[in-house]
């Protein structure tokens, strides 16, 4: 029988990477879920702001991305998470990045850590 994740799993991972996000002075706030929430949710998002996500990683390709389009509304970073494959998946902009697939624990703290880890090279 597969354990649960920790009820406070949400909570746990979110402030981890809040702090990620915020640490890297690209204008990057939590937008989904906007409260703490108990147990574990569908999704993640933290939005940057366009100009400061493209002067902070020039190297992103992000403007080039977004072409004719640019400055886009936001730049997302999504994590997915699928419980009963006990997986998470990154999809991030910039640097022409594929989706990421995570295996989790269901601990809140080592699966932050994980996370954090992944992100934390893409953000470096």
């Amino acid at each position: 029988m597969t354990e649960e994740f920790e009820p406070e799993w949400s909570p746990i991972v979110c402030h981890r990477l809040d702090r990620l996000f915020t640490s890297t002075n690209a204008g990057f706030s939590r937008s989904s879920p906007t409260q703490p929430v108990v147990g574990v949710v569908g999704d993640m998002l933290w939005e940057a702001d366009p100009i400061q996500f493209a002067e902070r990683y020039p190297d992103s390709g992000i403007v080039e991305s977004y072409g004719d389009q640019w400055p886009a509304p936001c730049i997302d970073y999504w994590v997915y998470i699928d419980v009963e494959a006990r997986l998470a998946t990154l999809s991030t902009e910039g640097w022409s990045h594929s989706n990421q697939e995570i295996a989790l624990t269901g601990k809140g703290s080592e699966d932050a850590d994980r996370l954090h880890e992944h992100l934390a090279r893409i953000l470096q």
